[in-house]
């Protein structure tokens, strides 16, 4: 198994197997055993980069006026529109970083150079894309310990190997930065001390999206401390997706303006203050809960009927 100097030097590679004759063999027993795991690692390598193609080219589509009724202005000033163009963009985010975390960069390297080597003629047309898309990152994560390894400025330049509409981007965060997209904080009755859990989404979301437009993380740290202080005020471990976390301590660590405003909101006496407040509420609630959590009696009829103290 080769990892992508492969591609470069193919011929001389091959030529060390055909050389000799237990690795010829070995070479065809692995392929017998392992290509449908190494078509099915390849399709998915391939599948984002497919994703990326869709939603950039649809993007410009929009913005350049191609649907009749719709623009990219017209299509922002709906609740149904601005949210299915921010979770295109978020989407595509999320499968980069999840790619680099489940998937460790050796093993997609290899999957591709053997899914080049035993495709031959019937390989795809985009496995100069997919390489670019899979190389290695520097990032390291270790799934024993769940500690991770970043470059500088991850993951803002693995974002960039393939271009966004960044001023699109912008202006996505922009508007995410001043409104609740999802209307959730009425949800919570409007009350402070919820507000980071009402918008947690849609914090996840500006967590994603950022990368794509580091400049922001770099150097405008007013529009960072706007954003950390509605978002990330008492919410410094944000969720990617699927129960996968990020710290952002260890993640905006190289970027000035992003570092700065997140250091703002995390001393010692808010830290105290936000654990004090969380530890009351789980006791008080707790405490309510406790006559309803009896065995046999939280049945369906009873939670519908004490539906508003349950919830």
């Amino acid at each position: 198994m080769f990892e992508l100097d492969y591609i470069k030097n193919q011929d001389a590679y091959d030529k060390k197997i055909q050389d000799s004759v237990d690795m010829i063999e070995l070479d065809e027993s692995f392929k017998e055993v392992y290509m449908e795991h190494i078509e099915r690692n390849y399709q998915l390598f391939e599948s984002i980069y497919i994703y990326y193609t869709a939603v950039t080219d649809f993007l410009a589509d929009v913005g350049d006026g191609k649907y009749i009724e719709f623009t990219m202005e017209t299509t922002l000033q709906e609740p149904e529109g601005k949210r299915l163009i921010i979770e295109c963009l978020y989407q595509y985010g999320v499968m980069l970083l999840l790619l680099d975390r489940m998937i460790p960069s050796l093993a997609r390297e290899r999957y591709l150079t053997c899914y080049i080597r035993y495709s031959g003629s019937s390989q795809s047309q985009y496995t100069n894309k997919v390489a670019k898309l899979i190389k290695a990152t520097g990032f390291h994560f270790n799934r024993l310990t769940q500690v991770e390894t970043l470059p500088e400025k991850y993951p803002a330049q693995y974002f960039s190997r393939f271009k966004v509409n960044t001023k699109l981007v912008e202006t996505l965060l922009n508007t995410m930065k001043d409104d609740d997209i999802y209307d959730m904080i009425p949800v919570y009755a409007n009350l402070p001390q919820h507000r980071s859990t009402a918008l947690s989404k849609q914090a996840s979301i500006i967590f994603t999206l950022l990368p794509f437009v580091h400049l922001i993380l770099d150097h405008q740290e007013s529009k960072m401390r706007e954003i950390c202080d509605k978002h990330f005020n008492d919410n410094w471990v944000c969720p990617i997706y699927g129960g996968q976390l990020a710290d952002l301590q260890l993640y905006w660590a190289s970027f000035p303006a992003a570092r700065t405003a997140l250091l703002n909101n995390i001393k010692g006496d808010m830290v105290a203050k936000s654990a004090q407040f969380h530890m009351k509420e789980v006791r008080r609630v707790t405490k309510r809960l406790s006559k309803y959590i009896i065995d046999g009696q939280l049945q369906e009829q009873e939670a519908l009927d004490n539906v508003k103290e349950l919830m």
